[in-house]
């Protein structure tokens, strides 16, 4: 069923932008981290997967005095909260389809 796989496959991506997420804020003080971002791809006929994650570009390849990490709280933040509201809103949606069927299979015994 296209439902349950785009929901299923939006909630992995979800459960792996976290991941990328709390990567980012566990080296904050790491110097010379680059900030990483997941990237997507949109699946026919429907859904979403990871397609790799990539880092900040560095000016330069091996800069002479450590730099500060080019993590920003506040876009870590706003990633996690709507990575949040998407699982819910996909774990939501898998929670309803698996109701019609249950509903659908006892209307046929």
């Amino acid at each position: 069923m296209i439902t349950l796989d785009a929901s299923a496959g939006a909630m992995r991506l979800e459960s792996r932008r976290l991941s990328v997420s709390a990567r980012n804020v566990a080296n904050v003080n790491t110097p010379n981290y680059r900030s990483r971002s997941l990237n997507q791809t949109s699946l026919q006929p429907g859904g979403v997967r990871s397609s790799g994650v990539t880092a900040g570009t560095d000016e330069t390849s091996s800069p002479p005095d450590p730099k500060p990490s080019t993590v920003e709280f506040s876009e870590e933040a706003r990633s996690r909260i709507s990575s949040s509201a998407s699982f819910d809103a996909n774990a939501g949606a898998l929670k309803t389809q698996d109701e019609m069927t249950g509903t659908v299979l006892d209307l046929l015994a």
